[in-house]
């Protein structure tokens, strides 16, 4: 039963040579490192606030799940969860059968592989931000209590259409969402919240959306043989820019001076109450407001009728 995580943590030690020989020091400087990562101290959008790095609400990671995961899943998940504690309750009260039995059952295991990093953070209180991605990997977890659900529903002759009607709408309407916002995926909330994304969280923290923005200035500017000034919002054009091969990317010059600027890239990850009237833009999270009412927009990158990136030209 404590095979897999010697195992687990025997490889670990073994794949990091500082380690070694400190193996627990180790661990534990680890812990501490990540719980208080002060390498990073920006803002991030939750539930249309600010919220500054060292001062993450405990229920962060579980409001971006609940946003961010279709609802069918998210009920299937409370189903499962709410069938695992009962059983789990009903096993605790059999007294004839063994204890460790009852307690190193799969459904536990998998129980506590995701409680246990979920309680971490919030105990440590840990840097999060950009969503939910620093636990992307409890998400299995996750999906085999929706499975757990699901197969409590199957068995009941009264609810078994109806959970698969319910299944099945899910996976046409996500998976057509997903396909018609290609290559976006990645910033996809449920209909209970799409229509106040904008406002209140994070979008293309990645940056993907601006790297069409790049393709497109350098099709304007194709017979141009200068180099081409780009205002940047955000350090994320920096990255994206470098989605580009290293020839071309030489053309661009990042610049902070709107005047000076021949194009505007503008990234929407984490501004809130954006909006383009009279081609203004409002930095919420910097306090500015950028005016561009004598630019000229090129191309938009939006999903659900709000943008992800836009590009201007002056």
């Amino acid at each position: 039963m404590l095979i897999w995580p010697v195992f687990t943590f025997l490889v670990y030690i073994l794949i990091h040579p500082t380690a070694w020989g400190q193996e627990v020091g180790f661990i534990w400087q680890v812990i501490q490192k990540f719980s208080q990562y002060d390498a990073w101290q920006g803002q991030t959008l939750y539930f249309g606030n600010f919220i500054p790095w060292n001062k993450i609400p405990w229920h962060y990671t579980l409001g971006y799940l609940w946003v961010t995961i279709p609802l069918t899943f998210s009920g299937l998940i409370v189903y499962g969860l709410w069938n695992w504690i009962k059983n789990f309750y009903q096993k605790l009260k059999n007294k004839t059968e063994n204890f460790w039995l009852k307690i190193f059952t799969l459904d536990n295991k998998i129980f506590f592989f995701w409680f246990t990093p979920l309680l971490m953070v919030i105990i440590c209180q840990s840097v999060l931000y950009n969503s939910w991605r620093h636990l992307y990997f409890i998400y299995f977890p996750l999906v085999y209590f929706s499975i757990l659900g699901l197969s409590v529903l199957w068995k009941k002759n009264k609810t078994r259409k109806i959970s698969l009607f319910l299944l099945c709408l899910t996976f046409i309407f996500t998976g057509f969402w997903m396909i018609k916002n290609h290559p976006y995926e990645g910033v996809y909330y449920n209909p209970l919240v799409r229509k106040v994304v904008a406002e209140n969280f994070e979008r293309d923290y990645w940056g993907l959306s601006i790297q069409p923005l790049f393709n497109q200035v350098l099709e304007l500017e194709a017979t141009s043989e200068g180099k081409i000034k780009i205002w940047k919002n955000d350090p994320m054009n920096k990255f994206s820019s470098w989605l580009v091969p290293s020839k071309i990317r030489e053309k661009f010059i990042l610049t902070s001076d709107t005047e000076e600027a021949q194009y505007a890239v503008v990234n929407f990850y984490n501004w809130k109450h954006i909006g383009l009237v009279n081609n203004k833009y409002y930095d919420a999270l910097n306090e500015t407001e950028r005016d561009f009412s004598h630019w000229q927009v090129v191309k938009q990158i939006k999903i659900d009728d709000y943008p992800l990136a836009i590009l201007l030209k002056k």
